[in-house]
């Protein structure tokens, strides 16, 4: 059996690989069959799931083992009586390690991966930030832990994904409005200074720390696709994924065909190269 060994020598190889990434909030009020069949259509390499709902890991193992991803992590053991939980799978080895080293404030929305890839070993953080809706600051703390994680070096590249809840908005000029701010972009009195920079943190501030949007790293701010919408109201991105500048960019895209029937959620699919 594979053991979860994060040194960088021992994996790589001289080629590069590509790798197919679907990251999804599944909204654990749907179909799980219609949801395996439609990653199933994409035939990706590694998925990252959120909001899975309690009681259907098993039948998501053997969905996703038909789909050729028989490893899968999950934080099904930290949701207790919680609704939901994270899902990671993949077409290659990997192994829970590193998710208590994040101390969010609900330790079943964090889940850090390794992956034994074909050129390198990934590190695979997926995570559902908590909306501030209904969790206020937990949103906040969630943000400045992953955000206090992020900036210290790693043993492997690195691969962000998931539900952020953020951010409100984004402008064709690459302005960024938070939950902080008012649609003026004034600081909400309420919220303030701190809300606004944990989200920023995290949205647009970990590209020095070796994290891009690979969406707008791909397609600029010029492209205007939301993955989720309320009742009322404007579309908002709040799926994304980031990643290490050693896992090259190829494809980035919003598969909008899936929310509606499926969830609630667009997925996203990136495609990137290790090399």
């Amino acid at each position: 059996m594979w053991r979860c060994d994060t040194g960088r020598a021992s994996w790589k190889s001289n080629q590069a690989a590509s790798l197919k990434l679907i990251t999804w909030n599944i909204n654990r009020r749907r179909a799980t069959e219609e949801q395996a069949e439609a990653l199933k259509s994409r035939s990706p390499d590694l998925v990252a799931l959120q909001e899975v709902r309690l009681g259907s890991l098993e039948v998501w193992r053997e969905a996703l083992a038909d789909l050729g991803l028989r490893y899968v992590e999950s934080t099904r053991e930290l949701a207790n009586d919680r609704r939901s939980f994270l899902l990671t799978a993949s077409r290659w080895p990997l192994c829970e390690r590193g998710s208590r080293a994040i101390e969010v404030p609900m330790a079943e929305l964090i889940l850090s991966t390794y992956l034994k890839a074909p050129a390198r070993p990934i590190q695979v953080i997926n995570t559902h930030v908590p909306n501030g809706s209904s969790y206020g600051w937990r949103k906040v703390e969630h943000l400045e832990a992953l955000y206090r994680y992020l900036v210290r070096s790693g043993p492997a590249a690195r691969i962000l994904c998931g539900d952020f809840n953020s951010p409100q908005a984004e402008r064709d000029d690459g302005t960024v409005l938070t939950w902080g701010q008012s649609e003026l972009g004034n600081l909400r009195p309420s919220r303030g200074q701190r809300w606004d920079a944990a989200e920023r943190g995290v949205i647009l501030g970990l590209e020095p720390f070796g994290l891009r949007d690979v969406f707008r790293c791909l397609n600029g701010y010029s492209a205007r696709d939301g993955s989720w919408a309320p009742p009322s109201g404007p579309e908002r991105r709040f799926d994304h994924v980031f990643a290490a500048p050693e896992l090259e960019s190829k494809s980035a895209h919003y598969l909008h065909e899936w929310r509606g029937g499926l969830s609630d959620h667009s997925a996203l699919e990136v495609v990137l190269e290790a090399t």
